[in-house]
């Protein structure tokens, strides 16, 4: 008995590394191709994975790897199917297919897996159908629900976990007030800023760098679900609203300082009325944030400090504000009131010509008083 254990015992012994590398990167190509030939799912899969990435000394090629992930997909492998959907998404391997796109991402989203894959297909899935995006129908209960089938079980170093984790709490909290907007109810605002509190409390736990600006979405949601709830519960309690913008502005973010400032520079929601720190948050973002910039322009207008309102107008009205862009209505707003201090040399020389031209531009944004000016100035 004890020599069949031990026989037993040597036989597993030296089975289960060739079992181990069954599908590892080492694996022979020959068998490996043999083997996805004759319908291994498993073999499918790096078989395709062997192509787009070259190994085993294979020239990549992203046909044939879209072919084998295919194959493997159809047969019920979740990292194959969202390898599909994300081909035929970029059109990596095949043609763009937008419909492709969406049917293998659902296949993936409805695998009885829990891996990475399907959670990537779930929250993009829940992302796309509650707020109505690549040509599904919105609704925002349906996205909630997909999303929060969303499960790790698989292996990841905690660095990737808490990425995928905070990426869901976001999408999760910007449902929730799409679901929330919808009804006006307001718990379903607080369950908002639960579900981004919960994106902040990951990140309290264990920091990502690539997921800044996650972490500062997550508490500008917090804010703005916050005030949401006030709205409509008729509550006057605002500090966890200005806690979490504060915390963000700290962090770096634009449109926090932006809010705050304008919060601290009129005294508004509980705030003490502080000019000098909201025109230094403003002064802190608005080479990026496009409202900053019209905000101080727009003040020392006012003011009639208008050698610093023509600077400041000029360079908003000339800058790219690709995070934070400018409305219309601010830059008709700015030409107009350019126009009208070149036009009587107020801060600056008069120059007609250049008058005429932002007065112009005022009016080809549908400004309503240029273009009255012009017509008073006869069409000019």
């Amino acid at each position: 008995m004890r020599k069949l254990i031990l026989s037993l015992f040597v036989a597993f012994f030296f089975i289960a590394p060739v079992e181990g590398k069954k599908y590892a990167w080492e694996y022979d190509f020959k068998r490996l191709q043999k083997e996805a030939t004759a319908g291994d799912m498993m073999s499918q899969y790096w078989l395709g994975k062997t192509y787009s990435e070259g190994r085993l000394g294979v020239t990549p090629d992203q046909a044939k790897a879209f072919e084998w992930y295919l194959k493997a997909a159809q047969q019920g492998d979740a990292d194959s199917q969202l390898e599909v959907a994300l081909r035929y998404e970029k059109g990596n391997g095949t043609l763009k297919n937008e419909k492709e796109f969406i049917y293998w991402l659902e296949k993936c989203a409805d695998n009885d897996v829990d891996n990475t894959s399907t959670f990537i297909a779930r929250i993009n899935l829940g992302r796309f159908i509650g707020l109505g995006l690549n040509g599904l129908e919105k609704n925002p209960e349906k996205g909630i629900a997909i999303v929060k089938r969303a499960s790790l079980r698989n292996y990841l170093s905690s660095d990737e976990v808490t990425f995928r984790e905070v990426a869901k709490h976001n999408i999760l909290g910007d449902l929730l007030i799409e679901k929330a907007n919808a009804t006006f109810n307001p718990d379903d605002y607080l369950e908002a800023e639960k579900a981004y509190g919960q994106s902040v409390n990951e990140l309290d736990k264990r920091w990502v760098e690539g997921c800044r600006k996650d972490f500062q979405h997550a508490l500008n949601s917090i804010a703005l679900a916050r005030l949401l709830y006030n709205t409509y519960a008729d509550k006057d309690d605002y500090t966890v609203m200005i806690d979490a913008l504060d915390r963000s502005a700290r962090w770096g973010n634009p449109n926090a300082k932006y809010v705050l400032g304008e919060f601290y520079y009129f005294g508004e929601y509980g705030l003490e009325k502080d000019t000098s720190k909201g025109w230094k948050l403003w002064s802190e973002c608005r080479k990026t944030h496009s409202k900053a910039a019209y905000m101080m322009a727009e003040e020392y207008y006012n003011h009639r400090n208008y050698e610093n309102a023509v600077k400041f107008f000029t360079t908003f009205v000339e800058s790219d504000y690709p995070e934070y862009p400018a409305s219309d209505e601010a830059k008709s707003d700015a030409y107009r009131k350019l126009s009208t201090m070149y036009r009587y040399g107020r801060g600056v020389a008069a120059d007609e010509k250049k008058a005429d031209d932002y007065l112009e531009k005022a009016a080809a944004l549908g400004d309503a008083d240029a273009a009255q000016i012009r017509s008073w100035l006869g069409g000019m």
